[in-house]
């Protein structure tokens, strides 16, 4: 019997000693199979995003993101490897560079909730693909594809430039001279002023 005790305490300790050393990778795994989308219908696949869109995000899950300031009530965030440009002549303001990712964070699914989610994502950037798609895509792909995936899709005739929409629920994907926006609609059921 104490044979089989110490059996049981000796696996249980490996198991400690194997959660403690793969601990951010099994929160990583973690995060990725279950909290990462609180809005629970929209996880966008085929993409090279670092975050979905209504992910909770935490400050260190923002850290080495250069930060655009001047919003309130909420954070702008570049994706990482974009640099911030910094304007010296005016205070220090930061502005995008050309090409780039952007994650917008307010709290989710309303201004009063307190969660720290992203709720906007802004995509200059070729290279980064949502649903397979990228700034490069032909709008009518576009359509194709988001409608395959379940959106209402729309195309609004402003001006010279068509934007083509697609929704679904409260997250909307729109098409737009070579930008993808990304975004989460938020409440304010409380009336917060910002």
């Amino acid at each position: 019997m104490k044979k089989k005790l110490w059996i049981i305490v000796l696996i249980i300790l490996v198991l400690i000693v194997v959660v403690l050393i793969n601990f951010k990778s099994i929160e990583k795994l973690w995060r990725t199979a279950r909290g990462r989308n609180i809005a629970g219908d929209i996880i966008i696949e085929n993409t090279g995003l670092e975050f979905q869109i209504t992910e909770r995000v935490r400050d260190d899950d923002l850290e080495g993101h250069d930060e655009i300031y001047g919003w309130f009530g909420a954070r702008e965030f570049l994706g990482k490897g974009y640099k911030a440009i910094t304007a010296a002549d005016e205070g220090g303001m930061t502005y995008r560079p050309d090409i780039y990712v952007t994650y917008i964070i307010t709290s989710y699914p309303d201004y009063s909730s307190g969660d720290q989610c992203v709720t906007c994502i802004v995509i200059t950037d070729p290279k980064v693909t949502v649903f397979g798609l990228s700034t490069e895509s032909d709008p009518a792909e576009f359509d194709r594809v988001l409608k395959n995936k379940g959106f209402k899709v729309e195309v609004e005739e402003y001006g010279a430039v068509p934007i083509h929409r697609a929704s679904k629920g409260d997250i909307s994907i729109h098409f737009e001279n070579k930008t993808i926006t990304i975004r989460a609609e938020v409440t304010n059921k409380e009336g917060i002023v910002f």
